[in-house]
């Protein structure tokens, strides 16, 4: 996925049926002010380090998010329109180790 606003790149990997975040951080994120407000799905995104830095994860209501495809999952319909309905339950550990 990117995301529409800031153009950073991730891996969706939770999804909720609406905004579950507290009020204080739906209030200081603007998430009423987008057309389709709480009531909409939103996602934990694991982001791609080399499009931002901080936090590893974060939370996108559905609005934000384009699907991207690179030529090794396009398939044969690779420009037709995409209407996905995702259903997921997922549980992620991730190790990673790093040298510099």
């Amino acid at each position: 996925m990117k995301h529409v606003r800031y153009g950073y790149r991730g891996v969706l990997i939770e999804y909720d049926d609406s905004c579950l975040a507290g009020e204080e951080w739906i209030v200081h994120m603007g998430v009423d002010n987008l057309p389709n407000g709480r009531h909409q799905p939103f996602y934990t995104v694991l982001v791609d380090s080399r499009d931002r830095e901080g936090d590893p994860s974060t939370y996108v209501a559905e609005e934000n998010i384009s699907l991207i495809f690179t030529d090794s999952n396009r398939g044969a319909d690779a420009d037709a329109d995409v209407d996905v309905d995702v259903d997921v339950d997922v549980d992620v550990d991730v190790d990673v180790d790093v040298d510099d």
